[in-house]
């Protein structure tokens, strides 16, 4: 798959992001920013997208009984190896996410 190349410091708005992670519940994404002290910021950047996105793979793994506590029991090394263990591949689908974002973006940018 080919990277899309991006600075961790784009700053995408918290409504985008849950849009971009699939997430349907106010709830739910409220809870992942509180998690990682997103909560009070109006935006966030990739590297806060690509955490989120490894809590929710992690929690999908086992829903009721992988948690949230158990997954900062891990290091980021080690999760991006359970995770890629399971089939899941944080970088590939962080790079989807971002070609999404981006393709979104530029479609809004006016022709003259």
């Amino acid at each position: 798959m080919t990277t899309v190349a991006a600075k961790s410091t784009t700053l995408i708005s918290k409504t985008q992001a849950k849009k971009l992670l699939g997430i349907d519940s106010q709830d739910t994404i409220n809870s992942y920013f509180k998690e990682f002290n997103l909560f009070e910021r109006e935006y966030v950047n990739w590297d806060d997208i690509r955490n989120i996105l490894k809590l929710q793979m992690f929690l999908g793994l086992k829903p009721g009984r992988f948690s949230k506590q158990m997954f900062h029991r891990f290091t980021n090394e080690e999760m991006d190896t359970l995770l890629l263990g399971r089939g899941f591949n944080v970088d590939d689908r962080l790079n989807a996410i971002k070609a999404q974002y981006y393709q979104e973006h530029r479609e809004q940018v006016p022709q003259f």
